[in-house]
């Protein structure tokens, strides 16, 4: 599916919509890429969650003497949540970290990830894609790497990751000032 460039209010209620169906099902959830930089025209929406984790079902099972216990199967809420709102095989990428579809007739890139590194992830998802690119650039001018969606020592094999929880984080790693997203329109 190509994507079509829409007016910005047109898709920015769409992704209104559907972050108002998924928001209990996460601990976080926003808007990224064109819409949170307010370009006037947007080719889709991505978003960035912290999934909650919950209880998605329980079994119970008895052993030979009669003795019941319980079991509870435990997972991803937003993607059970999806998984309601979504016809069958609406997905066009699905794997546990990111997933694209088709919802009103915009592509979604849902991307996810954890506490500890929403800043970074929230960051390269927000853009421009050469903005995500200075940032990174500038990142290993100071040492750093990204590995598994979270910001290490360059020196260290796998080291330590280092924590993002707020895209200021990244920036102060990376020696820059802020800059606001409607301005990494590079």
């Amino acid at each position: 599916m190509s994507k079509i460039k829409r007016p910005y209010a047109e898709v920015a209620t769409v992704a209104v919509e559907l972050i108002g169906k998924l928001t209990g099902t996460c601990e976080r959830i926003e808007m990224a890429g064109s819409l949170r930089r307010l370009c006037p025209e947007v080719g889709d929406i991505e978003l960035v969650a912290i999934p909650r984790i919950g209880v998605l079902s329980t079994e119970r099972e008895c052993d030979i003497f009669g003795q019941e216990t319980v079991n509870e199967i435990r997972g991803s809420l937003l993607w059970r949540q999806l998984g309601l709102l979504l016809p069958a095989g609406a997905y066009t990428k699905c794997g546990e970290k990111y997933r694209q579809f088709v919802y009103e007739d915009i592509q979604v890139d849902l991307f996810t990830s954890e506490i500890g590194n929403w800043g970074w992830s929230y960051l390269i998802r927000t853009g421009s894609a050469e903005y995500s690119h200075h940032m990174a650039g500038a990142l290993n001018k100071k040492g750093y790497t990204s590995q598994l969606g979270y910001i290490r020592k360059r020196s260290q094999s796998m080291g330590e990751r280092i924590e993002t929880p707020e895209e200021e984080d990244v920036f102060r790693l990376a020696g820059v000032n802020y800059v606001d997203p409607v301005k990494r329109c590079w």
